[in-house]
């Protein structure tokens, strides 16, 4: 299947949407979607409990050769964290817990999810 332009990224948004509130189901309060800075992009950021948590949403076809967690490369991990600590920074938070966790979603052939994973700890800010 082929994408014509926009539609992976309305297709991705969608997914983020969900993994949203997936994650909400689970007890976890959304603070931000989708926040950009040079440094990168959030897809989530959300609380749970004390600690703070930068969701990476990674979304694969059935049959896709490669796994949603397998597209998590260490050189976007690092992106990932500098747009965390720029988040932090511009709302003058310094001194509290992050966590890196992913959710990983199996889609259809059309792109509709068909499960999510959620991975909590996934990677740490000491990415290589």
């Amino acid at each position: 299947m082929t994408d014509r332009p926009g539609e992976r990224r309305l297709r991705g948004d969608r997914i983020e949407g969900l993994a949203a509130r997936h994650l909400a189901a689970e007890g976890l309060a959304i603070l931000e979607r989708n926040w950009r800075t040079r440094s990168g992009e959030l897809d989530i950021v959300a609380r749970e409990g004390e600690t703070l948590v930068a969701v990476e949403v990674r979304s694969r076809r059935t049959g896709s050769p490669i796994d949603a967690a397998m597209t998590l490369t260490p050189a976007k991990a690092r992106r990932v964290v500098r747009a965390m600590r720029a988040w932090l920074g511009a709302r003058g938070l310094d001194d509290v817990a992050v966590r890196f966790d992913a959710v990983l979603v199996e889609t259809d052939a059309d792109g509709e999810p068909l499960s999510f994973r959620w991975e909590r700890d996934f990677f740490d800010a000491d990415v290589r």
